[in-house]
């Protein structure tokens, strides 16, 4: 069954809504309903939907239902979210009087309550995420990074919901952070990768976005890091914009870096990376991730290109200093606003940073 909504359409299944016999239910608060929008996959990702029907009291002296909408994210399911707060702060309730238990008389008004709750929360949450897409939320700036300024800023989770692309770093310049997919992986100061699943970890930069394809090409085989920018024109719509980049495929020869964690009093990056950890890929199929940055925000982000790179099977990558193509496809997404969160650390309010306006 479909419903236009704004333009967007929103499934919805009857016939997957499945109530539990309350009889059956203990006497604590639990889940009788849970209903996922098909098309939007687990509650473990961000914009899924749910309608959540609770059970509340005792069974015996008092049947009481709650239900409210919830939305997913890499944390799990959240029921209150600022988009439906007013739909919160007025839960419908069931109360039915004891002793006159009618079988199927639960499952029909929850399924109807559930099903019509679950297309309202559908339209409001394809508006929100759709409003967010292009976006690129990031946390601190490069400049700050460049300056040694390494400690962590703010965790993972506080981006939760902003994208499943991007790159970054964790507290003390610890590695290379790469965003994919959904999943952060950490490619470490000896080379080897690891997932990220704590999302408490802090990170004193990170760019994270929505990665949604508007243009692709292929490039030539032969092409170079170095043409990419030296020619930027070539390879962009327009130079002055914000462009999510990925370049993926099979490349004859990449060179990346990674830092190991750092500890105090720290160097700035341009005497660090005199001594930085390179690695080398030979004819290897992957995915480089990041960002153009124009000119004119040098010092927010890094100016041109900015890339990290994972390899397909996922066991090396790093911050992208040379490549090489064979057949790759570059693709691009422009992105017309940026989410800057500044660092409130003491070192960031006091450090020198850029010029004098």
């Amino acid at each position: 069954m479909g419903f236009g909504c704004s333009g967007a359409l929103v499934a919805a299944d009857v016939s997957r809504l499945i109530i539990p016999d309350a009889e059956k239910v203990g006497a604590d608060s639990r889940p009788l309903l849970r209903k996922e929008l098909p098309q939007r996959g687990n509650l473990n990702q961000p914009g899924v939907v749910a309608a959540i029907c609770e059970r509340r009291g005792s069974v015996v002296t008092d049947r009481r239902y709650r239900c409210g909408v919830a939305l997913g994210n890499e944390d799990g399911i959240q029921p209150i979210h600022p988009e439906f707060h007013d739909m919160q702060k007025h839960l419908w309730r069931h109360r039915r009087e004891p002793g006159k238990i009618q079988p199927g008389m639960n499952t029909r008004k929850l399924t109807s309550l559930a099903l019509s709750m679950i297309l309202l929360a559908g339209c409001a949450t394809q508006s929100h995420v759709n409003s967010r897409r292009d976006v690129v939320t990031q946390i601190s700036t490069y400049d700050a990074l460049a300056a040694g300024l390494y400690d962590g800023v703010a965790p993972l989770k506080s981006v939760s919901g902003r994208g499943d692309f991007g790159l970054g770093t964790l507290d003390r310049w610890n590695g290379e952070v790469v965003l994919l997919d959904g999943k952060y992986h950490l490619v470490t100061g000896d080379g080897t990768v690891q997932p990220i699943t704590d999302l408490n970890v802090t990170t004193p930069f990170l760019a994270v976005t929505w990665f949604h394809e508007d243009t692709h090409q292929p490039l030539a085989d032969g092409t170079t890091f170095d043409l990419l920018k030296q020619k930027p024109e070539t390879f962009l719509p327009g130079v002055n914009l914000v462009y999510a980049v990925k370049i993926e495929g099979v490349f004859r020869h990449v060179k990346t870096r990674s830092m190991p964690a750092q500890s105090k009093s720290y160097k700035v990056m341009s005497e660090l990376v005199k001594t930085q950890p390179t690695f080398e890929f030979q004819d290897v199929t992957g995915t480089m991730v990041g960002f153009w940055t124009p000119p004119s925000m040098k010092g927010i982000g890094l100016a041109g290109w900015h890339l990290h790179f994972l390899t397909k099977d996922g066991q090396g990558g790093g911050h992208v200093l040379e490549f090489t193509t064979k057949d790759v496809m570059l693709k691009l997404n422009e992105k017309l606003e940026v989410d800057w969160r500044l660092s409130n650390l003491s070192d960031y309010r006091n450090a020198v940073l850029g010029t004098k306006p």
